[in-house]
């Protein structure tokens, strides 16, 4: 089995970057976006909806450089950032999981919540 630490992730989102000539902004604000979220996972006592603690690691890999990038004015289809993760996760010799573009929609709105 894999380990998909979430202290490996950060790196993997700025390997989708760089691979693919993307501004290196979408790479940092989607970092962001995954630690910050991720702590605020780990405070939350309480929640009514889903936390982010139920969403795999790489569902919101995608998700969060899918999101920076339309924070960033420089957004990609949720196709595109689904195909660069699957590339660094194949690079890596690791099986990626398939998601569909409603999963990651779903995934995006708990980060936003």
């Amino acid at each position: 089995p894999v380990n998909c630490s979430r202290l490996r992730l950060p790196l993997v989102l700025m390997e989708m970057a760089n691979k693919n000539n993307i501004n290196i902004r979408i790479a940092y604000t989607s970092i962001v976006y995954f630690l910050d979220y991720s702590q605020r996972d780990h405070n939350l006592l309480l929640s009514c909806r889903t936390s982010f603690a139920e969403i795999h690691p790489y569902l919101a890999v995608p998700t969060c450089f899918y999101l920076a990038g339309k924070i960033e004015e420089m957004a990609l289809p949720v196709s595109r950032a689904l195909s660069l993760f699957e590339g660094v996760c194949k690079s890596h010799k690791i099986e990626p999981l398939t998601w569909t573009t409603e999963e990651v929609f779903s995934c995006e709105s708990v980060l936003l919540y």
